[in-house]
């Protein structure tokens, strides 16, 4: 189970992931950390991989291979998703996929979603890429963990805001759910600069942060109301 989710604004994006993995028969899971945020295609997106290891097996191929594509979001995206989808079928995969891709267009950020599965005759189901409209989250499917992004999230949020929701969103469903676990990865994508994952030492004012915006959030509702009192009188 993986969390990356995407917010999205005017003139930058946020793309915030979990760092466990779990692999298992189904009688048992071993859980390990991984990075499940890359800059690839030439340091000018960022890649968010969910679900399977395999999404980042793929990106390992064509970052190896130095293979390149169009630096504009807009128009590169297309071709990566079709190269994915080749080196998916050439592997012999079978498990699904789902990556986030961020980057730049000529005065703009955009965030693109694509899936990646083995059909029942051989082939690879994928849809191409769907470009994410405010936000969006891959390998959540099956808990709650958007609901504070949703609540909170708007296009003219300002960028270190952004950040914060983005990482309180994962954190507290690292803390709540045995599917995902910490740390916290965030990655950057802004108009007219190159794409960047914040480091340990960037991260520990947004990790603080969100330790105490969970704090302020209990503290108000433990507290006493007089409006509810009076309602129980």
């Amino acid at each position: 189970m993986t969390l990356i989710l995407a917010l999205v604004g005017r003139d930058n994006a946020v793309l915030a992931a979990d760092a466990k993995q779990r692999k298992g028969d189904g009688d048992g899971f071993y859980a390990s950390a991984v990075e499940k945020l890359k800059i690839v295609n030439g340091g000018n997106w960022i890649l968010g991989v969910a679900l399977a290891q395999i999404g980042l097996d793929l990106a390992g191929y064509v970052e190896e291979n130095s293979e390149s594509f169009n630096a504009n979001i807009h128009l590169g995206i297309h071709s990566y998703v079709k190269r994915m989808r080749e080196l998916y079928r050439e592997h012999g995969h079978s498990a699904p996929t789902s990556l986030l891709v961020a980057g730049c267009g000529k005065d703009d950020v955009a965030v693109y979603g694509f899936n990646l599965e083995g059909g029942d005759d051989g082939t690879v189901v994928s849809e191409g890429a769907t470009k994410v409209l405010n936000q969006s989250a891959m390998g959540a499917a099956h808990h709650g963990a958007m609901y504070l992004s949703h609540a909170l999230h708007r296009m003219d949020t300002s960028l270190v805001q952004r950040i914060s929701i983005a990482h309180f969103s994962v954190s507290e469903a690292c803390k709540q759910d045995v599917r995902v676990g910490p740390p916290v990865e965030i990655g950057l994508v802004r108009v007219g600069k190159r794409p960047q994952i914040l480091g340990p030492k960037q991260l520990e004012n947004v990790q603080s942060q969100s330790a105490k915006i969970a704090d302020e959030i209990r503290d108000m509702v433990m507290s006493s109301n007089p409006a509810i009192d009076d309602l129980l009188e």
